[in-house]
């Protein structure tokens, strides 16, 4: 059985560090990136990105589209997510409800 359990955690293991370095931040090399990295948007461009916590570099990942009814504004990221930014600059994601996380990350 702790065969199978020692087995089964470097599997895991070696997983996540494919993951780490396949979404890394292309930037820095942040390997952190690709299980924690900030969505942000400029709404005069239309535009949202994905910031890295650690160098600040921004990478095009979204477009934004302006509610009428609120100053919050929707993203569909370019992976097909969605999630709102509020006026305060928080972002809310449409599938899980998280705030922040990596919404439409991806390769470079």
């Amino acid at each position: 059985m702790f065969t199978f359990i020692a087995i089964a955690l470097a599997i895991t293991g070696v997983v996540f560090l494919i993951i780490a370095v396949a979404k890394r931040c292309r930037a820095c090399g942040n390997l952190g990136h690709a299980f924690s990295s900030t969505p942000s948007a400029d709404l005069a461009s239309g535009k949202a990105f994905i910031t890295c916590k650690k160098c600040g570099n921004k990478v095009h990942r979204g477009n934004l589209t302006a509610n009428n009814d609120s100053k919050d504004a929707s993203v569909i990221w370019f992976d097909g997510s969605s999630g709102k930014f509020k006026e305060d600059g928080s972002y809310q994601s449409d599938s899980s409800g998280a705030d922040g996380g990596d919404a439409g990350g991806g390769g470079d």
